[in-house]
């Protein structure tokens, strides 16, 4: 079992490169990333997007790649003279209109398009070796995150075993009321007629109260939702112990779990009974909580 919160940094200094890596997962329905990239590594996303999804499946992701390699400035050769003249005569007016310092060298230097490389783009500056730095270190925050996500989900794992026991400690309860739902309906249903037969002085019919226990046990009898709840909760202790994403599976098998804990309790009539209904959905809304934060 693998929780869905989970943190991760790694970091390679070489000399005059630096390559730091830091990803952060918390629980969410679908897989949504969101990432602080330089732009020479834009070309690469789609591949950054397909390791992070060997890993995860669901959550929301925030990835922080930084990369600097000091051997390597980037290669401007050309300056946008045209573009830059443009630029400063438009600001050179605005200035002058709200009266201002005049604009800078430096900074018309810095506007988009006015610096262009020989070689066309940034991203052609990222070598081969470069990015095969870079994705080994993803890989190592990656794998520290998923460290990470496992303890927290044996934990989680802890915590579902138990109120997997709970649950059937409720089914043992409840399968140890089901002769006695009858013999009560029984009780009470003489107790009445006692009661109305002495005030309405008429005889006890009691062959029609045998009729109506006969009738209300073959409704009120449980033993089938009990089994399929026998069998939810076996499902239920498997699934928690597989590898992979079972969040989506173990949602289902709890959903069924309470429809037949309701099916009893409507059935059964029966006070006590009710009371152990309660108890185990309870316990099962327990497990459906700590199943939000696992993949």
């Amino acid at each position: 079992m693998k929780s869905m919160t989970g943190y991760g940094r790694s970091v390679l200094d070489r000399e005059h490169l630096h390559i730091s890596v830091e990803i952060r997962c918390v629980n969410s329905r679908y897989f949504s990333l969101s990432s602080k990239i330089s732009p020479i590594l834009f070309p690469y996303e789609p591949e950054i997007k397909k390791i992070l999804n060997e890993k995860l499946t669901r959550g929301t992701i925030t990835l922080t790649i930084v990369h600097r390699n000091e051997a390597e400035p980037i290669d401007v050769d050309v300056i946008n003279t045209n573009l830059l003249r443009q630029y400063f005569q438009k600001l050179t007016a605005l200035t002058l209109e709200l009266g201002m310092d005049r604009v800078r060298l430096d900074t018309l230097l810095h506007l988009p398009g006015v610096l262009e490389s020989e070689t066309g783009l940034e991203e052609s500056c990222l070598s081969q070796s470069a990015w095969n730095d870079i994705r080994q270190v993803l890989q190592d925050a990656l794998n520290q995150m998923e460290s990470m996500m496992l303890r927290e989900g044996d934990h989680l794992q802890k915590e579902i075993e138990w109120y997997c026991k709970e649950i059937e400690h409720h089914i043992q309860n409840i399968e140890k009321l089901v002769p006695s739902i009858s013999t009560d309906f029984h009780q009470k249903l003489s107790s009445r007629m006692q009661i109305l037969s002495v005030e309405n002085h008429f005889p006890l019919p009691q062959e029609d109260i045998l009729k109506e226990v006969a009738l209300f046990a073959e409704k009120a009898d449980i033993t089938e939702e009990i089994v399929r709840l026998k069998s939810h909760l076996v499902q239920l202790a498997n699934n928690i112990h597989e590898s992979g994403p079972i969040a989506k599976k173990i949602e289902f098998i709890l959903q069924e779990m309470v429809r037949e804990a309701n099916t009893i309790s409507s059935k059964a009539s029966h006070a006590e009974c009710s009371q152990l209904v309660v108890a185990l959905k309870s316990s099962v809304e327990k497990i459906r909580e700590q199943i939000q934060n696992v993949e």
